[in-house]
């Protein structure tokens, strides 16, 4: 019954995953809401495409973290950007 709405559902729950304008407690509950979508309907969510904008949403959220080991790399290679070959 639900099965029909899950892409749809999917695509709520990543943007409320990823905007910055809801709290981080709100963001927290509609990712666990996602992890507990693909334990139990893992075939659901490739059968339905899914697989691919949830991964793209979770990386890129890891490498704009500051606490993740990513975004400390991105961090820093943002503060780095010079070019070593100009001194």
């Amino acid at each position: 019954m639900l099965n029909k709405h899950v892409p749809a559902i999917v695509q709520f729950l990543l943007e409320m995953v990823k905007s910055e304008a809801l709290e981080a407690t709100t963001r927290d509950q509609a990712g666990m809401c996602l992890n507990t979508l693909a334990e139990h309907k893992p075939k659901l969510l490739g059968k339905k495409g899914l697989v691919a904008p949830i991964l793209e949403a979770m990386l890129h959220l890891m490498a704009a973290s500051p606490e993740s080991a990513a975004g400390s790399l991105n961090l820093a290679l943002a503060d780095n950007e010079h070019d070593p070959a100009e001194g």
